[in-house]
């Protein structure tokens, strides 16, 4: 077995091989060697090829399962992109991800992860104008601006996955953050994220992923952008290489940043409670009165506790998160690539709380809208993990697979409340999901199917009324102590409250809402049919405008 270690680079998009070559050298000349191998992820072959970036990672665990049996020492190196890549591969080999459990054969050997302006809370798409351009140019020709996740024959694809709040970038985001939190005595390589002080790209706010545990910190380099920080020839010249060449001696931070030694204390809550509004509706009324008294409610049961155990060190033990996704209309929840334009916020606002504290307790209360980016959130991201969630008016389908994010422990109890006359659940979502839209539903009217067969679980109530119903202030009390209570011992809702409840739906209400839905449907497919008559009867700028004026009606009202 050698002796020198298995030094594996994985570049970003940028051409920069010279750079690493006169690293490499320089390298050498101080009697820093080992064998260097460069993985391409930028050549032709992977650009112009439909992949995912999980392809580009299972690649690169392929060549290091090759390499690896003849090394005891690994060294991994990531740029930009690469820098993604290469932790993708990590936690693949560390078993570190809930689906992917098992573990390779080389992840003990791994002594540091070098990271070099790794984009570890991903592109920004704002950042540089060209950057925004290209992505908007990638998103049209894949049409992700209807799909969300470019399609699996879209060469490009795997460039979009590392958009800031993308499934892929929240998966590996959570999953390296428990990881290396969870990992105690167990082996736990130096993880060092380079950063110059003028990169443009990534933003010192983005490297918390990897500077919050015990053997990580952050090196500065002064005078250094996003591209140029490991070129010894470059500006930083001299003074950047030294550091570089410092952590490569030895990665042990007690030598170069000791202050960053051990792991970050947490500065968050130890409990998030995630307060999100559906459609025609914002932060007030409804979830300005839940939020403040969850706010009053946990206040209260620290108080005459001693200090430690009610704030853990926190201004508060609790934190409602009222971020807001803005106004949204009913025609605007009917495109399927509107509604899903806001799951990347939000899945970023879960990371970022993980990041300030990775021991964090989640939970949700939503209506409406809010419902499908939780649910959709959960199935696309198999990391999240919500304790309680209370669910009013909500779009999701019936067939909604509760029992398989309760095995997955993705979440513990959830709560159901629907109401009697709910017309924008029971119409307009079972309109779309008749016309094929199957990632909404009348889960807010119908009840969900998963979770009749789990009597333990407070799930179903019925409310007399509209859509809105369940969040009244007779029944915010009851929502409150869901949500803050130590245990869940019976069913949510106790008949004390002064609601009005029914068992289900009347059936002419029920007959109603299957005649709209049915309209519904009857009413897309005439549009459809119309536009396609009016495009093949060259009758395109009436139809464009028919279209536009249809759009405007419906976004209004």
């Amino acid at each position: 077995m050698r002796v020198e270690p298995l030094i594996v680079v994985v570049g970003g998009l940028g051409n920069h091989d010279g750079a690493w070559r006169r690293l490499e050298d320089r390298l050498r000349e101080q009697g820093i060697t080992g064998h260097w191998h460069h993985h391409d992820t930028r050549g032709v072959r992977n650009l112009f090829r439909a992949a995912r970036v999980r392809d580009l990672s299972l690649e690169l665990m392929a060549k290091i399962d090759a390499l690896a049996p003849q090394y005891s020492r690994i060294i991994l190196l990531g740029h930009s992109a690469g820098g993604m890549i290469v932790r993708d591969a990590y936690l693949l080999a560390a078993g570190a991800y809930l689906d992917q459990p098992s573990r390779g054969a080389w992840w003990s050997k791994v002594e540091s992860v070098l990271l070099f302006a790794s984009i570890n809370r991903g592109f920004r798409p704002y950042a540089t104008a060209t950057w925004a351009l290209g992505m908007a140019l990638m998103k049209l020709v894949s049409l992700q601006w209807l799909l969300l996740k470019p399609p699996s024959w879209f060469t490009l694809g795997w460039l979009m996955e590392l958009e800031k709040g993308s499934f892929f970038v929240t998966d590996l985001r959570l999953s390296w953050m428990r990881h290396f939190h969870e990992r105690d005595d167990e082996h736990r390589p130096f993880v060092v994220q380079f950063l110059g002080d003028i990169d443009g790209v990534v933003a010192r706010e983005d490297v918390r992923d990897t500077e919050a545990f015990a053997n990580s910190y952050t090196v500065t380099i002064e005078g250094a952008d996003h591209s140029n920080l490991f070129d010894p020839a470059a500006p930083p010249g001299a003074a950047g290489f030294m550091r570089i060449m410092e952590v490569f001696r030895n990665p042990d931070p007690q030598l170069h940043e000791p202050e960053q030694a051990g792991e970050l204390p947490a500065t968050g809550p130890g409990r998030v409670v995630f307060v999100l509004h559906g459609i025609r509706d914002g932060n007030s009324g409804w979830v300005t009165d839940i939020a403040e008294a969850i706010e009053q409610q946990a206040k209260s049961d620290g108080q005459g506790k001693p200090l430690a155990a009610a704030c853990s060190g926190h201004e508060s033990p609790v934190l409602v998160d009222r971020s807001t996704y803005g106004w949204f209309s009913a025609i605007k929840f009917a495109l399927p690539w509107v509604r899903r334009g806001n799951l990347a916020w939000f899945l970023d606002r879960y990371s970022y709380h993980v990041a300030r504290n990775p021991d964090v307790q989640f939970h949700f209360v939503g209506h409406s809208n809010g419902t499908y980016i939780l649910g959709t959130s959960l199935l696309e991201v198999s990391s999240l993990k919500f304790d309680r969630v209370y669910l009013a008016g909500s779009v999701l389908p019936r067939e909604f697979p509760w029992q398989r994010m309760m095995l997955r422990r993705q979440v513990a109890t959830v709560a159901n409340q629907c109401s009697s006359e709910d017309w924008p659940v029971g119409g307009l979502c079972r309109g779309l999901h008749l016309i094929g839209f199957r990632d909404v539903g009348t889960g807010g009217v119908d009840g969900f199917d998963e979770l009749r067969d789990l009597p333990t679980q407070p799930q179903t109530l019925w409310f007399k009324g509209d859509h809105g119903k369940p969040l009244q202030r007779p029944n915010q009390p009851n929502i409150v102590n869901y949500v803050l209570a130590s245990h869940i011992a019976t069913p949510l809702l106790s008949a004390s409250t002064g609601a009005d409840l029914c068992e289900r739906p009347s059936f002419w209400f029920r007959a109603r809402m299957y005649g709209f839905a049915l309209l519904t449907a009857l009413g897309v497919g005439a549009a459809f049919y119309g536009a396609w008559w009016g495009f093949t009867h060259d009758h395109e700028g009436l139809v464009i405008a028919g279209i536009l004026l249809l759009y405007f009606v419906l976004n209004t009202i």
